[in-house]
């Protein structure tokens, strides 16, 4: 049949309205296919900042002089301001222009606004640090700080710096991560940079174990839990080894102390619910595996074979592109700093001055605490140390992409937060929640200048609790592990309290312990009392997020940490009887000599020295393992035999103990618990399989294990035991932080396992060093850097992963920390940006 004539004439204009819907119409999260594709303004437009011209002038009006900027050959500003005013607005310009997207995510985050522009998926996110208090506690800090010192002027400076970036920008300038969501970046406020410390006090502070213990004890009897479970008493090698018995006020209440008496008791109360927690953040079979680790170690004046001491730093973070840093170089009247920063913070966070170098890792404190508490049938008021108390209610309103607000509640009882697990209310308590005044620290350290300045700033440091290094120009090397350190009992580790029972919280929270805020009233150790020390006799610190005191440290305030084995590395390596060059250092953060396979490949030989072996590939296995030397390199095979084993025998062990029919797992002893079962008792108990009729000890277990282990690497490798090099096992990821397929790297082969020095935990490698720093202390101050990705957050820039090569390769760039910009070789300079105050 004939299309009608009157069809004919209106097609065209059918085909042509339903194109033009289809090209300004967003799908879901995407932005109309009209304005992405646009040749002008979409997304093949570079972002400002993606590429550079050699020479930029423009004006900024909160300068109050002229600034010049060198950018070298990776990216790293050298900045010459004729005012130390003038240093944050031109770090705002500098991390608005390389990182805006990064730093609008993070704000987003924890303001609880991501589904706003990412759609329903990020509800999970935004009610999260919503309900937990992270917004509201950031906008306390911001309004309890000390706005007249001048880091908070330095605030309002960066602020400006980076909304003067901001004004600069048509759509067409936006970075892609804007254009492919369609939106248009926020205008920065300085209350965006409290966001951001809370960010990393979420990131490096934020684990309980107590839920996980209500599980275990409502499943387990008190005597099985004592033994595997039991107070981190000792450190073989911690941060601190002096003592501590004249250090502290001599009346120290002896509940304070995590004995093994007193814990077995808690052990035996009944928990305070029984059932699952899957929500909790330590639920987690393998909790140590959680914990975010670094390295730090330095070398005083008599230990350097310079005579000049060392500093070095690795943070441990999760991978991902971008990157957590960027690395500057600052220089004005009173201040010339290098190191590196975050994008959201002015100041440099690690790094150096002319004066005294510094570096952190974490300390791993117990500063999160549940307490069970009861809402009034309302849900208006709850019930604390025996009284009907009114709690804040905010009602509010989490803009959705596509979709109508969600509604929440908030709430905020005097203990802290109120959340919901599994059915279940608690308050929370964290140091986190509270108020410190980080800015004014850092602000203070990139001033500072001997080791009493350094203090000083500590002074005021509150969360994330943090191992600063020290060394300074004068040889002398320290460590002060600073951070708000609660006075509590152990009984606040091994599951949640109850918000009614006054004798179960810190002091210093609104439920005040009447036994211990007579002794320290504010609920916290004094920052005089925190454990440091100042040019200790064997002439180097160290620290590995290893328990850093030894057993007669009077106060409770983890019962488990890190794995000790990184630090016992560094102490072997610092220890060995010769004096340490700037080279042993790099060297000592490469090291991939695994002290946990140095003693546990011994008991796999000898589990087979008198085994009948008929297996020919378990055969070649086990003399592959004879062989070894026990480093973790990409090139070797016994490595792979090694992690995969290791991998398979501690989910062997306690798989079959700890978890239940229907597949739940309840979390696992530590690490150094299967270890010294291993050393010390391979007749325990615990090596049997319950699920098999015989009796089995350490030996047997052990034989299974790892034929089973060497038959999946068959498997997956084939029959050719060189074809098993840890290269082709063991690799890094790292995504683009929107996981935006292509703009990660492609995984590759890593060095390294859990316990090297040179960490990266698992076979598929998600987090290790966020970058690596040594810096000599001489004059000129030498130095070494390398950062995890690059400079550039823009996806496919020239500095956005220019220097993974060299990371996984274990090599540094010289630090060029110039004095005036004719130290900067004019070859080495990519770009001049030339900063001018409005006359």
């Amino acid at each position: 049949m004939p299309m009608p004539k009157t069809l004919k004439l209106l097609l065209p204009v059918i085909l042509l309205g339903g194109y033009v819907f289809f090209i300004y119409r967003p799908f879901n999260s995407l932005p109309p296919p009209a304005k992405f594709f646009d040749p002008l303004r979409g997304f093949l437009q570079p972002a400002a900042g993606f590429t550079h011209a050699s020479s930029i002038e423009m004006t900024m009006p909160a300068l109050k002089g002229s600034v010049k900027i060198l950018l070298d050959r990776r990216g790293v500003p050298h900045v010459f301001a004729e005012q130390a005013e003038d240093l944050p607005a031109t770090v705002g310009y500098l991390h608005a222009r390389e990182r805006l997207f990064q730093m609008e995510l993070i704000v987003r985050s924890i303001k609880g606004r991501l589904a706003e522009v990412l759609g329903v998926a990020a509800l999970p996110s935004d009610r999260f640090f919503l309900e937990n208090g992270f917004r509201d506690a950031a906008d306390r800090a911001m309004a309890a700080a000390d706005h007249s010192h001048p880091a908070y002027q330095a605030l309002e400076k960066y602020t400006a710096g980076i909304n003067h970036f901001l004004a600069q920008l048509s759509p067409a300038d936006y970075p892609l991560e804007y254009k492919l969501l369609n939106f248009s970046p926020s205008r920065w406020e300085p209350q965006n940079s409290a966001y951001l410390l809370k960010y990393m006090a979420r990131q490096l502070s934020w684990h309980s174990s107590e839920l996980a213990f209500d599980r275990l004890r409502a499943a387990f009897a008190p005597e099985i839990l004592q033994e595997l479970f039991s107070v981190e008493n000792a450190s073989p090698a911690p941060i601190y080894p002096g003592l501590f018995r004249d250090v502290f006020i001599p009346r120290i209440p002896a509940l304070l102390w995590g004995t093994a008496g007193w814990q077995n008791n808690w052990f035996q109360q009944p928990p305070t619910r029984s059932g699952d927690y899957d929500n909790e953040v330590f639920h987690d079979r393998d909790a140590e595996a959680l914990l975010l680790g670094s390295n730090n170690w330095a070398v005083g004046a008599t230990k350097s074979a310079s005579g000049h001491a060392i500093l070095a730093n690795d943070p441990h973070l999760g991978h991902s592109l971008p990157n957590y840093w960027y690395e500057v170089d600052l220089h004005a009247p009173g201040v010339e700093v290098y190191g590196m920063t975050l994008p959201g913070a002015p100041d440099v966070i690690l790094g150096f001055n002319r004066h005294i170098a510094w570096g952190a890792t974490n300390c791993d404190w117990d500063v999160l605490d549940y307490y069970k508490i009861e809402l009034e049938a309302s849900g208006q008021s709850a019930y604390i140390e025996g009284r009907n108390e009114s709690l804040q209610i905010s009602a509010e309103k989490i803009p959705v992409k596509g979709q109508a607000p969600e509604e929440i509640k908030i709430r905020w009882s005097r203990i802290g937060p109120v959340v919901n697990r599994d059915g279940v209310d608690y308050a929370m308590r964290w140091t986190g929640h509270l108020s410190g005044d980080e800015y004014r620290v850092f602000h203070d350290l990139n001033r500072a200048k001997n080791f009493s300045d350094f203090t000083a700033a500590l002074r005021n440091y509150a969360a994330p609790a943090q191992n600063f290094a020290y060394v300074d120009r004068a040889g002398n090397v320290g460590m002060y592990s600073a951070g708000l350190m609660p006075i509590k009992t152990a009984a606040r580790s091994f599951g949640a309290g109850d918000a009614n029972d006054s004798t179960q919280a810190w002091p210093g929270s609104p439920v005040a312990d009447r036994i211990l805020s007579t002794m320290w009233p504010e609920g916290f150790v004094p920052f005089e009392k925190l454990p440091h020390v100042f040019n200790p006799p064997e002439g180097f610190v160290q620290s590995a997020n290893q328990k850093p005191t030894p057993e007669n440290y009077p106060i409770f305030y983890n019962w488990s940490f890190a794995a000790p084995y990184r630090g016992v590395r560094i102490r072997e390596i610092l220890s060995a009887g010769r004096k340490i060059s700037l080279d042993d250092m790099k060297a000592a953060q490469l090291d991939v000599h695994s002290v946990v396979a140095r003693t546990l490949t011994p008991v796999i030989l000898e589990a087979f020295a008198k085994a009948n072996v008929t297996n020919a590939t378990v055969a070649a296995a086990v003399d592959s393992l004879r062989a070894w030397d026990f480093n973790f390199y990409t090139h070797g095979v016994a490595p792979t035999i090694y992690h995969s084993f290791w991998e398979m025998f501690k989910e062997g062990i306690w798989a079959k103990h700890f978890q239940t029919a229907d597949g739940k797992t309840f979390m696992y002893p530590p690490r150094r618990v299967l270890l010294a079962l291993v050393k010390e008792q391979p007749d325990s108990k615990w090596f049997d399989n319950p699920k098999t009729p015989a009796v089995e000890n350490l030996f047997d277990r052990v034989r299974e294990i790892f034929a089973a282990s060497v038959t999946s690497l068959y498997d997956e490798f084939g029959a050719d035991l060189s074809a098993w090099r840890y290269e082709k096992y063991h690799k890094v990821y790292a995504d683009h932080i929107l996981r935006l397929p292509g703009f990660g790297i492609d995984p590759a082969p890593r060095d390294g396992e859990d316990f090297t020095l040179n960490v990266a935990g698992g076979r598929e490698v998600t987090h290790g060093p966020s970058m690596r720093l040594v810096v000599e202390m001489s004059d000129p101050i030498r130095g070494y850097i390398v950062n995890f990705g690059g400079q550039s957050g823009h996806p496919g820039a020239p500095h956005y992963q220019d220097q993974i090569d060299e990371w996984l390769a274990g090599k540094y760039f010289p630090i060029r920390f110039a004095t005036n910009p004719q130290d900067i070789p004019q070859e080495e300079i990519e770009e001049t940006v030339y900063l001018k105050p409005k006359r």
